[in-house]
């Protein structure tokens, strides 16, 4: 499994429950669209998209038990009634995601051992139809390759965050709008989605460069925290951007169900109930 938007493991039992229907429910649309390995490359945050979509088409569809685990499959499993065209965008965003990672990977000289030969032999067969549905080509500014490519360095942590944020943030903001309802696509909307791409942004470069810090300075490996102020800095920028972030969702230009947004700020800010921190 990728990225970093997951639950707390202090999280009660309901909720987590609620996640791990949401987990399921990606989990084996993607087994169906493109075979058990394809679940390899599953993403947290396309769990979270999923999600974003769901909560802004109404209430969160009620848990229901009839399919089988793709790891184990004699367990049966919870999963949402989402919609099929939902899913089927979870499942692209979901394999762009996970070829995104691994690019990033390439660049920095990183091979991560097992979990990148498994994510590559995962996405193998589905990177080009997924790119193509998303109407992601070679060249353009959202194509994995393109997006993982290292920024110059910068004179402070804000000034990264800038750059990266034109490149990522804007990958950010399409993903949110392909979740929408077509109903609900409008200017407001747009906005919405790239100023909340942007703090998502920021959040995975910040939680990135503070947990590899002492492995990327080691190795001289690009990093925007080089010294012991900017780490300060780094942490200070990833609460009040967290707080943003979960400020942004509450006031989305379309109504979003109530349970959705708990489960949604609580995957974002890895908290029990979702409150800011």
């Amino acid at each position: 499994m990728l990225g970093r938007f997951r639950l707390s493991k202090q999280a009660s039992k309901q909720r987590r429950d609620q996640s791990r229907a949401l987990h399921c429910t990606l989990c084996v649309a993607m087994r169906e669209t493109g075979g058990r390995r394809l679940s390899l490359a599953l993403s947290y945050e396309a769990e979270w998209l999923l999600l974003l979509g769901l909560a802004m088409r109404g209430p969160i569809p009620e848990r229901r038990r009839d399919t089988t685990c793709t790891g184990i499959p004699l367990l049966p499993v919870y999963r949402l009634q989402a919609p099929p065209e939902l899913l089927e965008q979870a499942v692209y965003l979901s394999v762009w995601l996970a070829a995104c990672m691994l690019a990033d990977h390439r660049i920095d000289g990183d091979r991560r051992g097992a979990a990148d030969l498994l994510g590559d032999f995962a996405i193998r067969d589905a990177l080009g139809p997924a790119l193509a549905a998303l109407g992601i080509t070679a060249d353009s500014p959202l194509h994995p390759e393109r997006l993982a490519a290292q920024q110059q360095n910068a004179a402070s942590i804000e000034d990264y965050l800038a750059a990266e944020r034109q490149r990522i943030g804007a990958a950010w903001c399409n993903a949110i709008a392909r979740v929408a309802p077509p109903t609900a696509i409008s200017p407001a909307l747009l906005d919405w989605a790239a100023q909340l791409g942007g703090y998502l942004s920021d959040l995975l470069i910040l939680e990135d460069a503070i947990e590899d810090r002492d492995r990327d300075l080691a190795r001289n490996l690009p990093n925007p925290l080089r010294t012991e102020d900017d780490l300060l800095r780094g942490r200070s920028l990833l609460a009040s951007t967290m707080f943003a972030a979960v400020t942004c969702l509450r006031n989305a230009p379309v109504a979003l169900d109530p349970d959705g947004l708990s489960l949604l700020t609580a995957l974002l800010t890895q908290t029990e109930e979702g409150d800011q921190p």
